[in-house]
């Protein structure tokens, strides 16, 4: 039995951490000790662990805070940690630290769900000439995540390429939310679902552009769900919208907890962005059977596209986007039904987390067996 932990700066809603949570259940689950470490305070995602993962918050305020890092040298030899797992780049720089002051003697994986790499494959110094020398492995989510790692220095033979995956029950499983009652919405109108926190890489400002030319967005309720990542975007796309005169056709609904019921509500889905590593919602709308209309950016979107699901376009292109969504509104129930079905029978079949554990736990037996030899 392996004791793996877990660390990365919150547990906010997101990709990232999605994963993290996703990987520890089916750690724990399939019969290993596993723990989880916040170095920060946020802890949004919390209850979505086994009951037998012990999750530690450090409450760190700055990226190298010397007690934050003694207590977590404290912790991991306290709780007989024999691989740490790092969700982010700026975590790995906190652990980093860890290793060049001795503080940890443990090996690191890094588990790099970079979503930006599209826009900004950029190298940072910190990396290139110090923190690359203490990735034990390095596991992208997309293929060009492990181009950028070969391009930072990372050896081949420590890179690796998982995709993300997730417990798709409680997505098949959901019932859906009656949102016209819920959310007020009025008249015969279809309700479109977009699940992102707004910042640029999200393309809402794309979606807003693309709704205003779409030939029917009178009969549309587009529903965007998530939180302000970045503040100045999101008040930004709030004035597009209004300048647009599309306040009664997209409706700003902010973070939500009971995010599978609400997209089971809904009629069809949209994701709209310049960049992805995934992206998770992709398998979120399908495992719930609905159709889309997607940017075709990151690993999942490439994948589907490939597997004959149509409407997908490149991003940053309004007219495209709009185009796909009046094809969309324009078929029939049977045929989004049908669409939507598609999908659901590509999700079940190649993105179910228990079909990516087997990789992982090689990672895992490799790094430790290194640690052992040295």
């Amino acid at each position: 039995m392996m004791h793996i932990m877990h660390v990365i700066d919150s547990l906010e809603v997101g990709g990232a951490e999605r994963m993290l949570v996703e990987i520890a259940n089916q750690t724990a689950a399939n019969g290993h000790r596993v723990s989880v470490c916040v170095t920060r305070s946020q802890c949004t995602l919390a209850a979505a662990f086994q009951s037998d993962i012990a999750l530690t918050t450090l409450n760190r305020r700055c990226r190298f805070e010397w007690v934050a890092m003694k207590n977590f040298a404290s912790l991991i030899n306290d709780q007989k940690v024999d691989i740490l797992q790092a969700h982010s780049r700026s975590t790995f720089a906190f652990l980093s630290l860890g290793k060049t002051l001795g503080l940890i003697h443990l090996p690191i994986i890094l588990h790099d769900h970079y979503g930006g790499v599209e826009i900004n494959s950029s190298i940072p110094l910190w990396f290139r000439i110090w923190a690359k020398y203490f990735v034990h492995h390095y596991v992208g989510v997309y293929a060009k995540l492990a181009t950028w790692a070969e391009a930072a220095g990372i050896p081949k033979k420590r890179i690796s390429v998982i995709e993300n995956a997730l417990d798709l029950k409680s997505f098949c499983q959901a019932a859906p939310l009656d949102l016209r009652r819920e959310l007020g919405i009025l008249g015969d109108v279809l309700i479109g679902i977009v699940g992102c926190g707004l910042r640029y890489e999200k393309g809402i400002d794309v979606l807003l552009e693309a709704v205003a030319r779409c030939s029917c967005h009178h009969s549309l309720t587009i529903l965007v769900a998530g939180g302000e990542r970045d503040q100045i975007y999101a008040q930004a796309c709030r004035e597009q919208s209004s300048a647009l005169r599309l306040q009664d056709c997209v409706k700003f609904i902010g973070e939500r907890g009971d995010f599978p019921n609400l997209i089971k509500g809904a009629d069809f889905a949209l994701i709209p962005s310049r960049s992805e590593s995934g992206p998770l919602v992709l398998i979120e709308f399908m495992a719930a059977g609905l159709p889309f209309v997607s940017t075709k950016v990151g690993a999942i979107a490439h994948r589907v596209a490939e597997m004959g699901i149509p409407e997908f376009v490149e991003p940053d292109d309004a007219g495209s986007l709009a185009m796909a969504l009046d094809r969309l509104v324009n078929l029939t129930p049977d045929e989004r039904r049908e669409r939507g079905k598609a999908g659901k029978e590509i999700a079940l079949e190649c993105f179910d987390i228990r079909q990516k554990m087997a990789h992982w736990y090689k990672i895992y037996a490799g790094a430790m067996a290194e640690a052992r030899t040295r």
